[in-house]
């Protein structure tokens, strides 16, 4: 509720959603903004997923991992299943160390891509 009364400039946000992604502090805005459009029930919003889950930065594909799997965004299963072998872990970034803020990654894309296929499949 605390960023409730946020305005979204929809045309700013979607030609700059990548690089807000890769921004450490933007990034909370642009999830929140993806969120807001699942809620509404954009269509579009399955694209922009899309795009994230190949995002240069391992971090921002781990959360779109997460948010695909929790929101069961069956539509998005095969990029899902894309990564699978993927054995990276997201790297730290900005000097943090794991758990600090949330932003320690200690699981693969692999693993996380396994989770949020077992909330896909039925």
């Amino acid at each position: 509720t605390v960023y409730a009364n946020l305005r979204f400039d929809d045309a700013v946000m979607a030609d700059g959603l990548m690089e807000l992604l890769g921004e450490f502090e933007l990034q909370s805005a642009a999830w929140m903004w993806i969120h807001r459009r699942l809620d509404a029930g954009d269509d579009g919003v399955t694209a922009d997923l899309r795009r994230a889950l190949g995002h240069p930065e391992l971090d921002v594909r781990a959360a779109a991992l997460l948010l695909v799997g929790h929101r069961r965004l069956r539509a998005l299963a095969d990029d899902v299943r894309a990564m699978l072998a993927d054995p990276r872990v997201p790297p730290m970034r900005h000097g943090e160390y794991p758990g600090q803020g949330g932003r320690g990654h200690s699981r693969t894309l692999a693993a996380l891509a396994r989770d949020a296929l077992a909330r896909l499949d039925p």
